[in-house]
């Protein structure tokens, strides 16, 4: 992924979650969680906290659409994650 001391990233970071990089989720997380948290509190989900890991879990697996978007990695992790949490109301309905 990158050598140690670099800070890879996100495009890199993505890249490497199509490769099966978890280290490369964690690092994600690190920089996302808060503002992932932030949105699904504002969305009203009954439990944000595990939203947010769901959402994890879907950027982790849908990471190979990211190379097909034309969109700013930081866009297309946010969006994503918008995206589920809105679903995640429309399926609760």
């Amino acid at each position: 992924m990158a050598r140690e001391g670099d800070v890879p990233d996100d495009r890199l970071l993505l890249q490497a979650l199509v490769h099966g990089d978890a280290a490369a989720l964690l690092l994600l997380h690190g920089r996302y969680a808060g503002c992932i948290g932030t949105l699904a509190e504002r969305e009203g989900l009954s439990d944000p906290g595990q939203a947010v890991e769901d959402a994890f879990m879907l950027i982790f697996h849908s990471a190979g659409c990211f190379a097909r978007s034309e969109l700013p990695p930081a866009i297309w992790i946010v969006g994503t994650a918008l995206w589920h949490f809105r679903r995640m109301r429309i399926d609760a309905a």
